[in-house]
């Protein structure tokens, strides 16, 4: 019995879908009408809103990271459809993969031609779902019991970076594999667990209440992140007479980051709660 609907994943991932997606798209309306930081002039101020609607994956155009509501969406209801068919979650990640491999090798996937809602997108990630389902059910007894886990993560960290230099540069949005699919997937797996099991020594012998905070408002912070960037931009360009195509290295990224986390912490702090569900918390 699957413990979630489709009404309530439709709340969850759609209807922050539909407000970020509103909202940036005010955003660059303004940047548009004002030609601030547009390279190309679109044929038609609702371009965006007709890309949005028909689910073509070039709607990020006004937000380059909304493509992961869809994403998620869409690996939800396989997911549903999945539990429906069998209950082994084992059988459910190993038929993911032949799914996955198979559509890849015969090019039905292929970064020139994309599904449209990100659907494409969803079937490459859906593996990942299925190991963090697992993870709660196999690997978590790892992370509880095993004691030679710091050496384990330490060796998966060092594999991990090496892939890394060797596969290149990875982007899923784009369909961008780098220079391996299978150093993609092991990659990918290895970030997976290093992430969960590195959380999990961090709560048992620290209060992480900042990474705490991160995750609970990772769902706001992750699209939001980008209106705030350009809101900066903006503010330093008009105000301030400093443009930040002149300024680049690891400080000023640092200070982006900082005054980002920081307004956004007030954003949440001020924030309804009652209206949580439009942000997707």
């Amino acid at each position: 019995m699957i413990s979630f609907s489709f009404l309530i994943v439709a709340k969850k991932l759609l209807v922050p879908l539909i407000f970020y997606f509103l909202l940036s798209y005010c955003l660059w309306l303004v940047r548009v009408i004002f030609n601030i930081g547009i390279d190309d002039q679109p044929s038609s101020l609702l371009f965006p809103v007709y890309l949005f609607l028909s689910g073509n994956v070039s709607f990020n155009i006004v937000n380059s990271t909304l493509w992961y509501f869809f994403c998620m969406f869409n690996i939800i209801v396989i997911y549903m459809v999945a539990k429906r068919l069998t209950s082994n979650e084992v059988v459910i990640l190993i038929v993911s993969f032949l799914v996955v491999f198979s559509i890849i090798y015969f090019g039905f996937v292929s970064m020139s031609d994309r599904f449209h809602y990100n659907i494409d997108t969803a079937l490459i990630a859906f593996p990942f779902f299925c190991v963090g389902r697992l993870d709660k059910k196999y690997l978590n007894f790892f992370s509880r019991t095993y004691r030679g886990k710091s050496f384990v993560i330490l060796l998966a960290l060092i594999i991990f970076l090496y892939l890394i230099l060797i596969n290149g540069k990875v982007d899923l949005n784009k369909l961008d594999f780098g220079n391996n699919l299978f150093f993609y997937y092991l990659n990918s797996f290895l970030g997976v667990f290093i992430t969960l099991h590195i959380s999990r020594l961090l709560q048992e012998k620290y209060t992480c209440k900042f990474l705490k905070w991160l995750s609970y408002n990772a769902i706001f912070i992750f699209p939001s992140h980008v209106v705030v960037y350009s809101l900066i931009t903006g503010f330093l360009l008009f105000f301030l007479d400093v443009n930040t195509k002149d300024h680049s290295g690891f400080l000023f990224s640092l200070f982006y980051i900082i005054v980002t986390l920081l307004i956004m912490s007030v954003l949440i702090t001020l924030w309804p709660k009652k209206l949580n569900f439009i942000i997707g918390k």
